[in-house]
């Protein structure tokens, strides 16, 4: 009898210390949780702070003042006071006049952009890749933007299919072998696919070149602000991207060709007048050597928590 008295006790021991670890082992993971869920809302807070800086003029801010500047205040209007220069408003003025129609939202400028560059482009200075993401739909240009991909993670196509998969928005920066710089701005995911996808979104670009850029290779572009050239869907047809085993292709259709196509291993590519954007060839020749390769993407959350 004794005996089966201490295994039941004994068995409600180990009952009460394993519940006792499984409720220490839910607190934890609801720790972690409420940590994920702060971390997202300090930052949703931050975009929306930019979102609305960008909407209004210089020093707004959703912030509210600290108790210091409302304190240096409230001393330079009594110091004022005092001079004989403030003057208090009168009770019994004029009526206010009314207000004239804000003035329209002006299109966003490289200066505009307050944006982080999360790695380093080796083909455009951070002032003209800013310009570049001033050219893409206006919910981007709140949005921090890191380098997802160069030449330096593998030469190959189905590198660059693996890591743009699912990707929705990014930017594909090329040089070629005179140090051009051109790309293209893709607003869908890229689908290996024999029919072409894409939407309106998608467009061209070409950075101004300088005669010297194939005798400082490339560098002098680095750190200089260039004029970027963009070319937007015509309407004259749907053939935006085309995703192969073998090839990576935008544009087409008409009596012209590619707007940029590149080959499996990245070592050449082609660009034609283009009937989809209406861009010029945007290399000297029609078939160049790829000298460098970038994609860039929107930051993830978890990016800029680190």
């Amino acid at each position: 009898g004794e005996n089966a008295e201490k295994g039941e006790n004994a068995e409600k021991g180990e009952n009460a210390e394993k519940g006792q670890n499984a409720e220490k082992g839910q607190n934890a993971e609801k720790g972690l949780q409420n940590l994920e869920e702060v971390a997202q809302l300090i930052q949703l807070a931050i975009l929306m702070h930019k979102a609305t800086k960008a909407a209004h003029p210089e020093g707004f801010t959703i912030f509210p003042p600290s108790r210091k500047s409302s304190q240096s205040s409230s001393k330079i209007k009594k110091e004022k006071k005092k001079r004989g220069i403030f003057k208090p408003p009168e009770p019994h003025g004029p009526p206010p006049k009314p207000q004239s129609a804000p003035p329209p939202m002006k299109e966003a400028e490289e200066e505009d952009l307050d944006i982080q560059l999360l790695g380093k482009s080796l083909m455009a200075s951070e002032a003209t890749f800013k310009r570049i993401v001033a050219l893409t739909p206006a919910h981007l240009h709140i949005e921090d933007w890191r380098k997802i991909y160069d030449l330096q993670d593998g030469a190959d196509l189905n590198k660059f299919y693996r890591v743009v998969r699912g990707v929705p928005d990014s930017l594909l920066l090329v040089q070629d072998a005179h140090r051009n710089v051109f790309g293209v701005f893709a607003n869908s995911k890229y689908y290996v696919d024999e029919s072409y996808g894409g939407n309106g979104l998608t467009f061209i670009f070409k950075v101004e070149p300088q005669e010297d850029d194939m005798k400082t290779d490339g560098k002098k572009a680095l750190s200089e602000k260039r004029r970027v050239t963009k070319y937007e869907w015509s309407g004259r047809n749907e053939l935006f991207i085309l995703c192969k085993k073998n090839t990576l292709a935008f544009g087409g259709g008409g009596s012209g060709g590619y707007a940029l196509r590149l080959d499996r291993h990245f070592d050449e590519g082609t660009s034609e007048k283009c009937e989809t954007f209406t861009s010029p060839p945007l290399s000297y020749d029609r078939d160049f050597k790829i000298y460098k390769v970038e994609v860039w993407a929107p930051a993830p959350l978890s990016d800029l928590m680190d």
